[in-house]
């Protein structure tokens, strides 16, 4: 407490004093502290520069290995992006072509073409019209002109079947032993699947039907006919197949040896004339 006292009681020309050396000495320190940072502060800017020097060295010389490899994968790159233009290219064509064919559902159902003919080729044989050949046998009036006949058989309702074959429905699936589940609008081709093969050809002829079909052991008479329909349906397809290639042959040699005996005849005409012609000099 005397301390404190002792400085206040101090004269003001004394405290004045202090204070201006104290002031006095905290400048020249900030002078100093001034200094020591402009020195610094341009050291620090020195290193930046000389960083950013190195960093763009750093920087051109990546440039420089990775420039080749660049360049040499840029022309593979040009070819796929020309490959993936070309591919989109067809499948856009391809899109634009199947939309504008016209699309048969019925064609698509699995049915081996056996006779090579359509429904056209039907009702233009007998002189009927498309909606009039659908309504006889009971066929969807969606279906077109260029369904195959044997889509269109399997596609006939059960019912009108067993009406073909001049019976009735239930009297057509006791004979053939039809799956109870089978009704007067399944079509065809779907009843008829479910018939065992015994119960189609007969026992006794079980054994002839595999071999005329070149069928092995796995098959017996409780396989279902749609497990064969195809097999047997190709097969008679091939031997119409033959037979129109027979039968195309033996005209095309029947107009090569009408041709040459044609041409026999005209040259045998001409020493004739030539004969004449002579004579005629003479």
């Amino acid at each position: 407490m005397d301390k404190n006292l002792n400085e206040f009681g101090k004269m003001p020309e004394d405290i004045t004093e202090e204070v201006t050396e104290a002031a006095e000495e905290t400048v020249e320190a900030a002078e100093e502290l001034a200094q020591e940072t402009e020195e610094a502060a341009a050291e620090v800017a020195a290193a930046a520069e000389d960083v950013a020097e190195a960093a763009e060295e750093v920087i051109e010389e990546a440039a420089e290995i990775t420039e080749p490899a660049i360049e040499a994968a840029a022309p593979k790159s040009k070819a796929k992006a020309i490959i993936a233009v070309i591919a989109a290219v067809v499948i856009v064509a391809v899109a634009m072509i199947t939309s504008t064919m016209e699309f048969n559902k019925y064609n698509r159902l699995g049915y081996v073409d056996i006779s090579g003919k359509t429904v056209q080729d039907l009702i233009d044989a007998q002189g009927m019209e498309l909606s009039e050949f659908l309504e006889m046998y009971g066929l969807p009036e969606d279906m077109p002109a260029d369904t195959t006949e044997a889509a269109a058989y399997y596609s006939i309702p059960a019912g009108k079947i067993a009406e073909m074959y001049g019976m009735d429905f239930e009297t057509l699936k006791t004979t053939l032993n039809i799956p109870a589940e089978v009704t007067e609008e399944t079509t065809w081709g779907e009843a008829e699947g479910e018939i065992a093969l015994i119960n189609y050809v007969g026992e006794s002829n079980i054994d002839s039907f595999k071999a005329e079909y070149g069928l092995g052991d796995e098959v017996t008479g409780e396989t279902k006919w749609k497990e064969l329909r195809a097999i047997v349906d190709t097969k008679q397809k091939e031997a119409r197949e033959a037979q129109e290639a027979e039968a195309a042959a033996a005209a095309a040699e029947a107009e090569t040896a009408d041709d040459a005996e044609t041409e026999t005849e005209a040259g045998a005409e001409g020493d004739a004339a030539g004969e004449t012609e002579e004579i005629t000099e003479e």
